[in-house]
This record gives C-alpha cells, structure tokens and sequence, in this order.
C-alpha cells in the first residue's frame, strides 16, 4: 500500500493502492501507427476525512515509460468503479471509505519501441472545488505503472521495381541436341 504524505494544513493522509494494469494494441488500418490501449486501477482509502478526486479533467498527471517516449495522446478517462459518489466535477470518497478507480489511456506511437504508462501524481482535495490552499498532489512514480508493449511507427513506405524484360532482351539458351 502506498501512502501519501499528509497535507500541509491538516492530518489527513489519503492511501493509494494499485490492484492490477493491462495494456493491448488497438487494431489499426495498415500503414498507420499502432494505437495502445491501457489500463491502471488504483483503489484510494479516506481514513480521516472526506476526499475529492477532480473527474474533469482527470485528478492525475501520467507519463510514458521511458519517458523519452514520443507519443500522441488520443485521450485519457478516470471512472469510478465503485466506493465514491460523483458531486459534479469530482469523486467524493467519504471517511471510512474506498474509491476503487480506473484509469485508461490511447495513445498513438510516433516511433518504433517499448512503451507503457504510469500515474505521476494523483490530485485530492478536502473540498470539492479546487482551492489551492486545499488541493494537494502527490508523487510515487513507478507505483501504479502498466505493462509495457511493443508499438511501432508507420513503416516507411515499400519500394517496388518491375523490370520488363523485352524480347530479344533474354538471353538464348541452345538445346543440347
């Protein structure tokens, strides 16, 4: 279980668990990039207060491993699995209580190589608006981390050469008599 340093203000520390990740190709017409799809379910448990988690946009920042990654983000999306009520642009776990979430990903290669995605800082606040003075990010990179998968750039186009061999341009062969 991961934890998450307490806030500057308060005694609240919100915890931080994965449960599991997956990551799959997504089908693509030929001579376009390959396009991944991936998952990373985290569950996060308010102990001594009530946490919110902004849905729009989603409350965390991602990167690609390697980071040097060169990638298109297609799009990015937190659902709520279960353990949170949605109050308009957040996700409200009550004290006492477990979020379990799902966080997805498509992104589009721009090069050939191993690639996979990881949760960089998840945002909460006490309060379901986004006061700075309230809203508190954390760091635990390499924690909620997908597989990795094999993406590849467009291929460079094929070449094709027809040669045309005229008459008179063969050469003769003799028939052994």
């Amino acid at each position: 279980m991961l934890t998450v340093p307490q806030h500057a203000n308060a005694q609240i520390i919100p915890y931080i668990e994965f449960v599991s990740s997956s990551a799959n190709l997504l089908t693509t017409n030929e001579g376009q990039p390959d396009r991944g799809w991936f998952r990373i379910q985290f569950k996060i448990s308010a102990e001594d207060d009530d946490i919110y988690i902004p849905n729009n946009p989603p409350g965390f920042f991602w990167d690609t491993f390697p980071s040097t990654a060169s990638v298109v983000t297609l799009s990015t999306n937190l659902r709520k699995l279960s353990g949170s009520t949605q109050i308009g642009n957040f996700y409200k776990i009550s004290t006492g209580n477990t979020g379990s979430f799902d966080a997805t990903f498509v992104i589009e290669a721009q090069e050939s190589r191993f690639v996979g995605i990881e949760i960089t800082s998840i945002n909460w606040s006490l309060q379901n608006n986004f006061d700075q003075s309230l809203n508190t990010s954390t760091e635990f990179v390499g924690e909620l981390r997908s597989p990795s998968l094999y993406m590849q750039d467009v291929p460079e186009p094929s070449t094709i050469i027809l040669v045309f061999l005229g008459a008179g341009l063969l050469p003769k062969t003799r028939r052994a008599s």
